[in-house]
């Protein structure tokens, strides 16, 4: 239905003739609509509620990464089905958790690799993302693409407990330092336990280095918190 003035209600009418027209320059006009516009935030599997996503999304997604983490793979399926698709990458949060479904319910390896690697590409900094693909990888019988996998959240999160428990899970070892003989040879053995020596002679090293670095900055920060409370008293007192 139009009005008197022929549009459609909710529109903006056209000048009428006579009117004086002012013409709102184009910087102006962008920096109006970028005062308007609502900060975005970037979505965290800790809290997923964003501006951007409906609530009830939130809900559902939730229930869907908890079901597939707590290994329950086919009720977290059929619930993140609703959310996804195959070719669906929004939102992040439980993309690598649908591509593990993927691949363990209907071997879609391919498919789920790619939900995966999106997902890391985003949230690089969520371990759960790497140990999704790992998984992925592994249940495709490529064991050195799932080690390569788990390394890389290692070397970015090396003390996460989600990649370090996988880690023990899967029984990943470092790579023997002579590949064309047996681990249990001499050889490696003897090379394996000098590798284990100096990683734990560095790690100690690291540890007197920072407690060098305590001391060094104890006393100044002791002295810059003394000096202040007695400014703090004089000013006071004055």
């Amino acid at each position: 239905m139009v009005n008197a003035e022929g549009v459609l209600p909710g529109t903006a009418s056209a000048p009428r003739v006579g009117a004086a027209v002012i013409i709102m320059p184009e910087h102006a006009h962008r920096t109006r609509l970028q005062a308007r516009a609502p900060a975005r935030e970037e979505p965290t599997l800790d809290g997923m509620t964003t501006p951007d996503r409906d609530p009830a999304v939130d809900a559902v997604l939730k229930r869907g990464i908890a079901a597939v983490e707590k290994e329950d793979y086919q009720q977290g399926f059929q619930i993140l089905s609703s959310i996804y698709n195959e070719h669906s990458d929004e939102p992040v949060d439980g993309l690598s958790h649908y591509g593990l479904c993927l691949a363990l319910l209907q071997k879609k390896h391919k498919q789920g690799l790619r939900l995966c690697h999106r997902a890391i590409d985003i949230q690089f900094y969520h371990s759960v993302h790497y140990a999704n693909t790992t998984k992925v990888y592994l249940n495709a019988g490529n064991r050195k693409k799932a080690v390569a996998t788990l390394e890389q959240g290692l070397a970015r999160l090396p003390k996460d407990q989600v990649l370090v428990n996988l880690r023990e899970r899967i029984g990943w070892r470092r790579t023997n330092a002579i590949p064309f003989l047996h681990r249990d040879n001499f050889i490696n053995v003897w090379f394996g336990k000098r590798r284990a020596r100096k990683r734990r002679e560095e790690e100690g090293q690291f540890t007197k280095e920072k407690r060098k670095l305590l001391w060094l900055f104890f006393p100044i920060g002791l002295a810059l918190y003394i000096a202040f409370l007695f400014f703090l008293y004089h000013s006071i007192a004055e």
